[in-house]
């Protein structure tokens, strides 16, 4: 681990904030990608992957590790070019991540068509039981009954490929969707709400101290944004968006969401000026901006 540099740009605001979200290697390049790279054709070399990785005290060691970690799992592929490794993300896990990009950069609640997407699974051993069920649980799933789950909104198209690249939809043996017509309780309660409520709380806190963002200053732009943006993934992750009919008035998601865009709107264009200058392919030319469709980040 090298000492982080964050210091070096903006340390009153940046050092509380890095101790704050205290990311992971792995999970801070995944951020990266999404928030970051893809609007930059989604391509680099690792080197400048290093590079953009050095002010949160990441090595090359440290990212070279992660990024094999990456390629092992499959979340990215690697190309020789000359003597240089070219990253990129395949196809599946790109629509994966464009998936988790579309829940953090909404600014109003999601419509409910009023079913719950329900799963009964039926593991053939308690290893297998074990993964799935923390696969169902980063998904957002809850349980029912011991070997029944629901989610109010994923389709089973978009959760078969997930489990099939882990080798786990055979021991799903029904799914179909239901809606409630019995019972005055709301199953919102099988989720655990005052976790999720103090999430977005805290992420809302952060927030409020970052009113001053640096804007003159490119490095800190780039720190801050990619920082935010990990608070802002790590917290939709554990939030499954349930219907807001059922949640208290005083839900601190949306409060939190706009307090995120406003901040975001300061650093996005000054850390675009920094990212300019580190993200270059493995040839050595330097990536070029693209507007891709999915890049409506805080549009109403």
């Amino acid at each position: 681990m090298t000492t982080s540099v964050l210091s070096e740009t903006n340390a009153a605001t940046l050092e509380p904030l890095a101790t704050s979200v205290a990311p992971r290697a792995r999970a801070l390049i995944m951020t990266f990608w999404g928030d970051m790279l893809l609007p930059w054709g989604g391509r680099i070399w690792l080197g400048s992957l290093v590079r953009a990785m050095a002010p949160f005290g990441l090595d090359e060691q440290n990212v070279r590790a992660s990024v094999n970690r990456l390629v092992q799992e499959g979340w990215l592929t690697s190309e020789t070019v000359g003597r240089r490794r070219e990253l990129s993300m395949p196809a599946p896990r790109l629509e994966e991540l464009r998936a988790v990009q579309a829940r953090m950069y909404r600014r109003t609640p999601l419509d409910w068509d009023g079913l719950w997407r329900v799963l009964v699974v039926q593991p053939a051993s308690p290893a297998r039981r074990e993964a799935l069920r923390r696969e169902l649980r980063w998904q957002g799933y809850a349980n029912l009954a011991p070997n029944t789950f629901i989610h109010p909104r994923q389709d089973w198209a978009v959760l078969a490929p997930r489990l099939a690249a882990r080798e786990l939809e055979q021991e799903v043996v029904h799914a179909f969707e239901a809606r409630s017509v019995l019972g005055a309780s709301s199953p919102a309660g099988l989720w655990p709400l005052q976790d999720i409520a103090a999430n977005w709380a805290s992420l809302l806190d952060l927030l409020d101290g970052m009113s001053c963002a640096p804007k003159k200053d490119p490095a800190a732009a780039f720190s801050m944004r990619l920082l935010l943006v990990h608070a802002l993934r790590l917290t939709v992750l554990k939030d499954p968006a349930l219907p807001h009919g059922f949640l208290p008035a005083d839900w601190p998601e949306m409060p939190a969401r706009d307090a995120f865009a406003g901040v975001y709107s300061k650093v996005a264009e000054p850390a675009n000026l920094y990212l300019r200058d580190i993200v270059q392919r493995a040839d050595g030319s330097a990536a070029s901006f693209v507007c891709l469709e999915e890049d409506w980040r805080f549009t109403e």
